[in-house]
């Protein structure tokens, strides 16, 4: 494999050559910084230098799951790849607040109320209360996007019989209901030397955990300035740890791999000076109760911590609510939604929404953390919005 190496002011800079040069299936095999000048010279000046390479290794699932979007202006970021490489991504896509769960808590879900119908349209039961004709035309369109009967109902119900979803929302009574119904947390608050803020990412395969968490350690380290350590106990997938610890090297924040609890607690002793820990899992099955226990005994050497159950927007809505209550195990804090750039329709979300908050399930509903889209590092996530996830769903459903 012939090697390259480029030289440029900035990061962006620099992978803008590897990619004029090399093409978009580039790998970075090395990053350094380099001080040109002088210690005390006013010409001494930084270098980014990028050594890379052709390629065409494919990247894992988690970070090319779907047909990517069209690329937006912006610089990009280099990606792991199974290799334990960067691989430079060709495209670009532009809260839950922690409560006292008790792990599991969360009963079974059996909500007739909320059981989706294929049904186009709603059968009016005789104590229902009929939905003016003005809105029968949005009733059909929630079906149709697979909100459940009752909550659209619910949702449509007393509103005005000529709302007007073509104009802009902001004063539309619908985008207020949608919105009451999401809660957020807002972003994480780092801890302070000594007294580190843990957060564990628990969640199913596939969901992009590993990419989740090196969005956010690179935002906290790199525009926050925030100290960041970077754990993982995914020691089954060899190519997770690799790529964590690439961009563990490339954000310059500490990493490690533990393998087991007792190890775990000596290193969170380790990195008590950091503000910010942040900890990746295995990707475990719902239905895997046994790696489920196992764990959990990872956590239970955490002391005071966050957990964050990651979840992909594009998982049915059975699949998910099977996810939160198999995950309570673990106790959730808050949920993180990814690939919403991936998901044809966001609407379906709703009815897990509804039933967290319905008190079907015994929990209180449990805040969103971020959402992410697309693949970037560190770009292509951001704080969850209720008002802006209302507002893309109700867009969903406009003429």
């Amino acid at each position: 494999m012939k090697t390259h190496i480029f030289q440029a002011h900035s990061m962006a800079a620099a992978v803008a050559q590897v990619k004029a040069h090399l093409g978009p299936n580039a790998l970075i095999l090395n990053t350094r910084t380099l001080r040109k000048g002088g210690l005390l010279s006013r010409s001494r000046r930084q270098l980014v230098e990028i050594t890379a390479a052709e390629d065409s290794l494919t990247c894992p699932a988690e970070f090319h799951a779907a047909t990517p979007p069209a690329p937006s202006q912006q610089p990009h970021s280099p990606q792991p790849t199974t290799a334990g490489r960067v691989r430079l991504p060709s495209t670009d896509v532009p809260g839950w607040l922690q409560q006292d769960q008790t792990p599991g808590k969360i009963a079974s879900l059996s909500d007739d109320r909320l059981k989706l119908t294929p049904s186009a349209r709603p059968a009016q039961s005789p104590a229902s209360t009929p939905l003016p004709s003005g809105i029968s035309t949005l009733l059909e369109s929630f079906l149709a996007r697979h909100i459940a009967e009752s909550l659209a109902n619910e949702l449509l119900r007393d509103l005005p019989s000529r709302l007007d979803l073509s104009s802009e929302p902001d004063a539309d009574p619908l985008l207020n209901r949608i919105e009451k119904l999401i809660p957020t947390s807002g972003p994480l608050q780092p801890g302070l030397p000594g007294k580190p803020r843990i957060v564990s990412f628990v969640g199913p395969t596939g969901v992009g955990k590993t990419t989740t968490i090196a969005k956010l350690a690179a935002q906290y380290k790199l525009q926050r300035n925030t100290s960041v350590a970077l754990l993982t106990i995914d020691t089954y997938r060899i190519a997770a740890v690799d790529q964590l610890r690439t961009y563990a090297d490339i954000i310059d924040v500490p990493f490690s791999a533990v393998l087991t609890p007792q190890e775990l607690s000596r290193q969170l002793a380790h990195l008590s000076d950091h503000s910010l820990i942040f900890i990746d899992t295995t990707g475990r099955s719902p239905n895997d109760h046994l790696r489920l226990a196992e764990l959990r005994s990872f956590q239970q050497v955490l002391g005071s911590h966050q957990t964050q159950l990651v979840l992909a927007a594009t998982t049915a809505y059975p699949q998910m609510i099977s996810a939160i209550e198999k995950f309570s195990l673990l106790g959730i804090d808050q949920l993180l939604l990814t690939k919403l750039d991936e998901v044809i329709s966001l609407s379906p979300v709703l009815n897990v929404f509804a039933s967290l908050a319905s008190g079907r399930m015994n929990a209180s509903a449990i805040p969103l953390s971020y959402i992410t889209a697309g693949q970037d590092v560190p770009d292509d996530i951001e704080v969850a919005s209720s008002r802006d996830l209302a507002a893309r769903i109700l867009e969903e459903h406009r003429d």
